[in-house]
């Protein structure tokens, strides 16, 4: 029963110092290339954007200081049709093992708009994203 479970258990904390007292220990400046069309997509797109396609690349880094932005770019190589916005999702992705299972629960946190309106294609996007310090944690 519940009394013959073990009375220990780990826990994982992390504390935050000022930079002067910290080490300095780069991060690792590795950067993923992405690119987004209609045959990435696992949601449903319009005709016109199926018949006309669309091409979106980028690139972002793989790993960030949470007290620092989160810096890369993205740019619209094609559309079949004009743009409205572009928006980035920073998404926080909760699991907990349940039994042999993990159950996982995904909320936005951040929306971010890059860009307004049709934009210039083959335009090089600045990516700045200010990460929110109450919101956030780092996965170890």
């Amino acid at each position: 029963g519940y009394l013959h479970k073990a009375l220990s258990t780990t826990l994982e904390f992390i504390i935050e110092s000022e930079k002067a007292e910290r080490l300095e220990l780069p991060i690792s400046p590795e950067l993923v290339l992405f690119y987004i069309t209609q045959d990435t997509q696992r949601h449903p797109l319009l005709s016109e954007l199926k018949s006309g396609g669309f091409r979106v690349t980028g690139r972002i880094p793989t790993q960030c200081s949470l007290s620092c932005s989160l810096q890369g770019e993205i740019v619209v190589e094609s559309s079949a049709l004009p743009i409205q916005s572009i928006d980035i999702h920073l998404l926080r992705l909760e699991s907990i093992l349940v039994g042999d299972k993990i159950v996982s629960e995904t909320s936005v946190i951040q929306t971010t708009q890059i860009a307004d309106g049709d934009i210039c294609r083959g335009l090089t996007l600045p990516i700045y994203l200010l990460l929110p310090r109450l919101l956030t944690c780092p996965t170890v």
